[in-house]
């Protein structure tokens, strides 16, 4: 099964109106039990970003809403291959200073909960400068007050008190290791209390 007849995909291509949250809802479903539904969504999204410049596409914030929909009901291996791929959108839309869409990408990535905290990491390692995604990249850092793994609470420290030592170095700019530090202090990490 792909859906490609019984889905409402024609509702992806929606630009009037109310957002169509019936026929998410339902691509949303089918992501759960359909491998095939996930690569068509991503085929949609990319077409969506690619389309010709002034003409309106929802398909690149409808797809996120649908991966955020499905999540709690996803494999932990799952969630981290589509928060994969909504996170190397994020970090494009952040290139291309699209705020809203880094706003959606953000909260679909945030809904694939902590086990994505590894690849937000690396995403964040991969960033050249803090313009762009990085405000929204060190927000998901907060994923880590909602895990047990300690491993990923160590990762997720030791990089938020890196940011806070260059900040305290003067090397970046204090705001821009904001959500690091709201990060830490979520955690109640007593061991960074001095840099916050």
């Amino acid at each position: 099964m792909d859906g490609k007849s019984t889905l409402p995909w024609e509702a992806l291509r929606q630009t009037g109106g109310d957002i169509p949250w019936p026929a998410l809802c339902e691509l949303a479903a089918a992501v759960v039990v359909d491998p095939l539904v996930v690569d068509r969504l991503i085929d949609l999204y990319e077409q969506g970003v690619d389309s010709d410049y002034g003409l309106e596409h929802y398909e690149e914030f409808y797809v996120p809403a649908i991966f955020a929909i499905a999540a709690p009901q996803l494999s932990g291996e799952r969630r981290r291959e589509i928060g994969r791929f909504l996170l190397e959108k994020l970090a494009d839309a952040g290139y291309e200073d699209e705020d809203l869409l880094m706003e959606v990408l953000a909260t679909a990535c945030g809904s694939m909960g902590a086990e994505i905290l590894p690849l937000v990491l690396e995403t964040i390692a991969n960033e050249p400068d803090d313009r762009g995604a990085w405000f929204h990249l060190w927000g998901l850092t907060e994923l880590a007050v909602k895990t047990d793994d300690a491993q990923i609470r160590e990762q997720v420290i030791r990089a938020c008190t890196e940011l806070l030592q260059q900040a305290d170095r003067g090397e970046i700019d204090l705001m821009s290791a904001i959500n690091a530090a709201w990060t830490l202090a979520s955690m109640k990490h007593t061991g960074s209390a001095g840099l916050l």
